[in-house]
């Protein structure tokens, strides 16, 4: 499925209503932008970020860009816009605007135990693993292969 195909549009569309009209969105991940904090088939719940509400670096957070869902981290806001990137990725990405930032995770499910994401700044572990899944693809298909390996990393 292309990512402009209608299936992909439609499924946005109902994803931004949800989130719009119930304040909450929840989703599976599916890509690997964020090895090892999130797996695919991971459950995640998004809170909507409506009024006061000021995401904070360090946060993950859920972004619209280019008719598609990114669950990235948030790294910065600049004159250009949130800065966010995935954490096993080398780039930032593109900044985009106020309103292409959708969400703050609020859960995090991986099978029957939930996950805690209650620090902004990730453990160094974490950090190292998700730079060394970046530049090496064998790390990277290990943690999907054996997520009990992303455990010991968060």
């Amino acid at each position: 499925m292309s990512p402009h195909s209608p299936v992909q549009l439609a499924r946005v569309a109902l994803a931004l209503d949800a989130c719009a009209r119930f304040g909450r969105l929840q989703l599976r991940a599916l890509g690997s932008s964020m090895l090892p904090t999130v797996l695919p088939g991971d459950v995640l719940t998004f809170h909507a970020l409506t009024g006061p509400a000021t995401p904070q670096p360090g946060q993950i957070v859920l972004v619209q860009r280019d008719d598609r869902l990114f669950v990235h981290r948030l790294r910065a806001r600049t004159a250009a816009g949130w800065i966010t990137r995935g954490d096993s990725l080398d780039m930032d990405d593109p900044p985009v605007a106020d309103t292409a930032l959708l969400g703050i995770l609020a859960s995090h499910l991986r099978g029957d135990a939930a996950l805690a994401h209650t620090r902004h700044r990730r453990r160094l572990r974490n950090r190292l693993a998700a730079q060394v899944a970046a530049r090496f693809s064998p790390v990277r298909k290990a943690f999907l292969h054996f997520p009990h390996l992303a455990r010991l990393c968060s």
